[in-house]
């Protein structure tokens, strides 16, 4: 519930919100959150699970897309630097991160 509250928090108007994940039944969601998604006019969607003809059309959209989507990062960490960037997502440094795993 924490993390639905705090991705609702991170828009700007207009902003869309995909929320992958349940909400249990003992959780509660803050009117002013709801009076964020009101007042900044912001989209909502759900999603539960992928099928493998979702994971086909997301590959084909990032094929099509390939140079807009520096767009969707903020910065590549290596696993060492997890403990800063969630320091970073914290502060609101950044939101976008991805771990690259190197084995």
């Amino acid at each position: 519930c924490k993390a639905f509250e705090m991705g609702i928090c991170f828009l700007k108007k207009g902003g869309n919100f995909c929320f992958f994940s349940g909400i249990t039944k003992t959780d509660s969601i803050s009117i002013s959150v709801l009076n964020e998604v009101h007042y900044k006019e912001l989209c909502l969607k759900g999603s539960y699970g992928c099928t493998k003809s979702n994971m086909r059309d997301a590959l084909s959209v990032i094929y099509k897309h390939q140079r807009n989507l520096e767009d969707l990062v903020d910065k590549i960490i290596s696993l060492e630097e997890v403990e800063r960037g969630i320091k970073d997502i914290l502060s609101k440094r950044s939101l976008k991160i991805i771990v690259k795993m190197d084995y």
